[in-house]
């Protein structure tokens, strides 16, 4: 955590300012019927 608000402060950002251009960053991930990306599995009760 200590390294996150030295970089915000050297940034000159808010932590949510830099966590939103993290997320920002990230790539899509597009999962529909034609994707071949697996979806998670729902363990049975």
């Amino acid at each position: 955590m200590d390294k996150l608000r030295l970089y915000c402060a050297h940034q000159d950002k808010s932590m949510t300012r830099v966590i939103e251009d993290f997320i920002d960053m990230l790539p899509e991930q597009n999962i529909g019927k034609n994707s071949t990306t697996p979806l998670p599995v729902k363990p049975t009760a």
